[in-house]
């Protein structure tokens, strides 16, 4: 998707739906470093059917960040061509692109044997390079990031976390009743009004090129989160401030270990956001 191709979005807004992909490839090693860290608890067909998509998907995220980058910074289409090719100098931007396109664009008989290869042991040097990778595509795409966007590595995968704890549904509805008691009252219903939930970032694109182009806006709002550890929930809130922040034109984040900005701490204040450290 190009950002700049859609309508009716501020500068800051399309800042932070290139945040979006770079998040987008950060939550892939929160994930693969959660299965690194359980592979012995998770059932080992279920792990090795994540991984793979999980890789793949990560140098797809950083591309988007990168080719975004490239879209807004270039005035013309000889320009985009400087700036790709000034990008492409960087080592880690070849290969991200190199891995996207063996792995992702097409079946590569010189990808096979490459990527996540070896005992789970072996993953931490994979790992911390994607790290790499994924911090050196935002320190260049920098100028196209929102300044309060940040980089918090986890160690989390919500699927493989239930998958290891046990947690079903019922388990799981009944540790988010004890969290957030409310919760059922007036599900999205504020002066007798309804208003749709907008759920991710293309949600709130999809409403604001309706609200500009159709000029009939639904009735909408924008959600903040939790989840079922202290993890999932710092991910959630992260994309809750990045989908609210291109629905209402803010510039709200929250961080691991650092104070909540103001939006965020009047509703831990109020008792209405919660989490539990261990299940």
């Amino acid at each position: 998707m190009a950002v700049r191709n859609i309508e009716g979005l501020s500068s800051s807004a399309r800042k932070w739906i290139i945040a979006s992909y770079a998040f987008n490839a950060k939550i892939k090693i929160d994930s693969l470093s959660y299965i690194a860290k359980y592979h012995r608890k998770i059932p080992t067909g279920a792990a090795r059917n994540m991984i793979e998509p999980l890789y793949l998907d990560f140098f797809i995220e950083c591309s988007a960040v990168l080719d975004n980058h490239i879209d807004i910074i270039s005035t013309s289409r000889s320009n985009e061509k400087t700036n790709r090719n000034r990008l492409n100098e960087h080592q880690e931007v070849e290969e991200i692109y190199h891995w996207r396109d063996k792995f992702a664009a097409h079946h590569d008989l010189d990808a096979l044997g490459f990527g996540l290869n070896g005992s789970f042991d072996d993953w931490k040097k994979h790992i911390e390079h994607m790290k790499h990778l994924l911090n050196t595509a935002v320190l260049i795409c920098g100028k196209s990031l929102p300044k309060a966007f940040e980089i918090d590595y986890l160690v989390h995968d919500a699927i493989s976390y239930r998958l290891v704890n046990r947690i079903d549904r019922e388990r799981e509805e009944k540790i988010y009743d004890m969290q957030h008691p409310l919760r059922h009252a007036g599900d999205n219903i504020q002066n007798g009004v309804s208003y749709k939930a907008i759920t991710s970032v293309d949600d709130a694109c999809r409403y604001l090129r309706s609200k500009n182009v159709m000029m009939q806006p639904n009735r909408v709002c924008g959600l903040f989160e939790t989840g079922i550890n202290k993890e999932e929930t710092l991910q959630n809130l992260q994309r809750s401030c990045i989908i609210n922040n291109v629905l209402y034109d803010l510039d709200m984040w929250v961080s691991k270990g650092e104070t909540y900005d103001d939006e965020l701490l009047d509703s831990l204040n109020a008792g209405i956001i919660k989490t539990v450290t261990d299940v």
